[in-house]
């Protein structure tokens, strides 16, 4: 996705947050918070998964798509994009009754003279069945390639829908702009604290996705502020997560994993029925 020095910096953000053949306006239109459909992603007439109706995206990518689908979304939304399973392991990342670790993560991105973007997908589920449960964004801009502050809130409103404040002026950063939506599992706004910010709890951070059942569909980002001027962005941090998709997806997989290590002592128990050991 090289940029033209001539390219309106309104149809390069366009370029750059449009998905997988999913018009920024389609899905503003369905970005209403409802609950995400977890049912297989129907591939598009392109050979690119779809997302389901009402479904927010990140470069093409749902929450609720298998792992492959993620990679191909990635894939289709930027021919430019490397994205594959990142390993990951030690504490913290489930161990599978085959003796190995849980796939958690799939990275994806790509670089060149305007900017640099990275999206991290996190996963959860038993080998072959991992669903995503978060996506994250990040890019980094270049000078010769910053998006003016508001064109990007613009694009984000229109992929997105109304993204508000998370916190009063008074309370901002001068470093960056922080807007979203957190709801809750019902897909209403939460309230905001009594000191007027939007509640954190319900958007990912660190590259690890909401797990709280009483959140849904969620949207933050993070848009940083160029210090030698204001009206230009210098990166962005995206986020989209459902807490509650993710806790269910959680709970289900630990109790197969849990199911398939009790049938494995019981058949160890029975096989040792037999020994006689001899002192």
């Amino acid at each position: 996705m090289q940029l033209k020095s001539g390219m309106a910096i309104g149809a390069a953000m366009m370029m750059l947050l449009a998905g997988c053949g999913d018009g920024p306006g389609n899905e503003a239109k369905n970005s209403n918070g409802e609950t995400v459909d977890t049912a297989s992603v129907a591939p598009a007439a392109s050979g690119c998964p779809k997302a389901p109706a009402n479904a927010p995206t990140i470069q093409g990518v749902a929450i609720g798509m298998t792992g492959a689908e993620a990679i191909a979304a990635l894939k289709c939304a930027d021919a430019g994009y490397r994205a594959d399973y990142a390993p990951r392991s030690g504490s913290g990342v489930p161990w599978l009754p085959d003796g190995t670790y849980m796939r958690v993560s799939i990275a994806g991105g790509r670089s060149d003279d305007k900017w640099q973007d990275k999206v991290n997908v996190e996963l959860y589920g038993l080998k072959g069945e991992e669903r995503v449960i978060g996506v994250s964004r990040e890019i980094f801009f270049y000078p010769g390639g910053q998006p003016l502050i508001d064109k990007t809130k613009e694009q984000l409103a229109e992929k997105y829908g109304a993204l508000e404040s998370i916190a009063p002026p008074e309370m901002s950063s001068a470093l960056s702009e922080e807007i979203g939506i957190a709801r809750d599992n019902s897909g209403a706004p939460l309230p905001r604290t009594s000191d007027g910010r939007i509640p954190g709890h319900c958007w990912g951070s660190n590259g690890y996705a909401a797990r709280d059942a009483q959140c849904g569909v969620s949207i933050s980002a993070r848009i940083g502020i160029d210090s030698s001027n204001p009206r230009l962005a210098s990166n962005m941090q995206l986020s989209l997560d459902n807490g509650s998709y993710a806790a269910k997806v959680i709970q289900e997989t630990d109790a197969k994993i849990a199911a398939t290590q009790q049938q494995a002592k019981n058949a160890d128990t029975a096989a040792a029925a037999d020994r006689t050991p001899s002192f």
